[in-house]
């Protein structure tokens, strides 16, 4: 059985007025993935922390540098191929550009525009955020 690949990601948010909104991206390429909103993240490297990773990773794909100090580590979800330690982080200063934030309930109500995998990262979420 192949080892699960070990993948950091970074949900960034933000709280106005009472309501938290998450920030995704749209996902390019030409696999099953394509098109749809994912959070910032990719596979670690050798040796490296998830923390390093997601610092990273976010910072190739958005050009954002985000602080490892402010990482809340949300939990690792264990998926077939795929081992994802998800981090939220929060955007106190327009981080991340406004246009890519949506509230919860959206993502929930829209599964299909996003990865599988993420139905059960919102539900981690959502207890995150009662």
């Amino acid at each position: 059985m192949p080892l699960a690949i070990p993948v950091a990601i970074l949900i960034p948010y933000q709280v106005h007025a009472e309501q938290v909104l998450f920030w995704t991206q749209k996902r390019g390429g030409i696999d099953s993935l394509a098109g749809r909103w994912e959070f910032p993240g990719g596979k670690l490297e050798v040796s490296e922390t998830p923390e390093a990773a997601v610092v990273r990773e976010v910072w190739e794909e958005t050009g954002v540098q985000v602080e490892e100090s402010r990482l809340e580590r949300l939990g690792e979800f264990s998926f077939k191929s795929v081992v994802i330690v998800a981090f939220l982080y929060h955007d106190m200063g327009q981080e991340f550009s406004s246009p890519g934030y949506r509230t919860r309930q959206y993502y929930q109500q829209n599964l299909q525009d996003v990865p599988p995998n993420n139905a059960t990262i919102f539900d981690a979420i959502a207890k995150r955020f009662q």
